[in-house]
């Protein structure tokens, strides 16, 4: 923006109007399923009454990180200009020593059963939201290259933009596979002729329904096209759409150590809306949460390199460079999938969903799976430490004009 003419950012515009609607939504989803968990609390006192208010926390928070923006988007449409806060926030990295302390409060709620409406939302909060501050710590340890404003808005579209585009995408794409598979299942139904079945009610106990679900969905066909989606779609999909963040300030230009952070940032957003939503309460909250700390690093990596590709692409005006990233991105988030895909066997084990004699392959497969998971976190956390220094020191001023604002 000019800040002599004083004209209007419509950037500014969109970041503090979309950050009002976050809000709003975020007030009414907060209290709505608070009510619920307190009247479901008083019902039965069941274990669903902590859910809901999860999810009600969640979404508090998630209101909450919408003030920044607008506050920062009224300033742009003031015309005031927002210089860059190249503070460090290396400091912030000891907020780590605290997720032991948030995983050690949830199991005592979910696994132990000790006040689970109350210590179990305080900690699966604690637990999504610290390894996002810990991740952005090491990401911004030096300083950031671009302002809070940008900063707030590249976030902000990871946390509320990204996931719903992202999930209405997904959930039009499984339509067919759902048709699909409903149209094998009534083939199913016939072959083996369990409509007759149906006629005899003494026979639908549900250790028999349970066994008919089990042979249906272990066909290899359908397990190739569930893996499929989840392996290969689901990650095109998702870092494609995770680069909304930018995509506002491409016009504008942005150099590789700008476009590198403002990625990670609309990554840390998507992690924490995936931690919040993604991480159910039970007893394998605990290892699930760990793995989604992992998630997070990964997810800001995967969107850092995809938008450091647009930022190349745009510099040498070859786009296949931005397909080369997308294509890396694409694969390590597939290769995280099969793991975690992998590393969900030992469920079934533990709940003699398989056959024993393949309890011990599995366990095997299940292991170095786990293996692969915190290789992939090592990594991205290495790329989060080293790359923007190297950006940092290497950057040149981009092939057009830079406007911050």
């Amino acid at each position: 923006m000019n800040a002599t003419t004083g004209e209007r950012d419509q950037l500014s515009v969109f970041l503090m109007i979309a950050s009002i609607l976050a809000l709003l939504l975020a007030i009414v989803a907060s209290v709505g399923m608070a009510l619920l968990g307190i009247m479901t609390w008083l019902i039965d006192n069941s274990a669903s009454a902590g859910i809901t208010l999860i999810i009600s926390a969640a979404f508090l928070v998630m209101g909450m990180c919408t003030i920044p923006g607008i506050v920062y988007g009224y300033q742009g449409m003031q015309g005031k200009i927002q210089e860059r806060k190249d503070k460090p926030l290396a400091g912030w990295m000891y907020i780590g020593i605290l997720f032991p302390i948030a995983l050690g409060l949830g199991y005592l709620a979910f696994n132990r059963g000790v006040l689970p409406s109350v210590l179990g939302p305080l900690a699966h909060i604690s637990a999504a939201t610290i390894p996002v501050v810990f991740a952005l710590a090491i990401l911004l340890r030096k300083g950031s290259p671009i302002s809070a404003k940008r900063t707030w808005g590249h976030f902000l579209a990871g946390l509320w933009a990204s996931p719903m585009v992202a999930f209405i995408v997904e959930i039009l794409a499984a339509i067919p596979l759902l048709i699909l598979v409903f149209v094998m299942f009534l083939q199913e139904i016939n072959s083996q002729g369990l409509i007759e079945n149906l006629t005899r009610p003494e026979q639908l106990t549900e250790p028999y329904l349970v066994s008919q679900v089990q042979d249906f969905t272990n066909q290899p066909l359908i397990l190739f096209l569930i893996a499929t989606f989840l392996i290969v779609f689901v990650p095109m999909v998702e870092e494609a759409i995770k680069t909304i963040g930018v995509w506002p300030v491409i016009r504008r230009g942005f150099t590789q150590h700008q476009a590198f952070i403002g990625g990670a940032i609309a990554g840390a957003g998507y992690g924490l809306f995936e931690a919040f939503f993604l991480g159910q309460p039970g007893v394998t909250w605990v290892p699930v949460m760990i793995a989604r700390a992992g998630a997070t690093m990964m997810h800001m990596i995967t969107t850092a390199l995809m938008s450091l590709g647009i930022a190349r692409a745009r510099e040498s005006g070859r786009w296949s460079e931005a397909l080369r990233y997308y294509f890396g991105a694409v694969f390590l988030h597939s290769l995280w999938n099969i793991s975690a895909l992998g590393v969900g066997v030992i469920i079934l084990i533990q709940e003699d969903l398989t056959p024993t004699n393949l309890q011990s392959l599995l366990s095997v497969v299940s292991g170095a799976a786990g293996v692969v998971i915190i290789t992939l976190s090592i990594a991205a956390f290495l790329g989060l430490w080293l790359i923007p220094g190297k950006l940092s020191t290497n950057e040149e001023e981009p092939s057009t004009p830079v406007t911050e604002e």
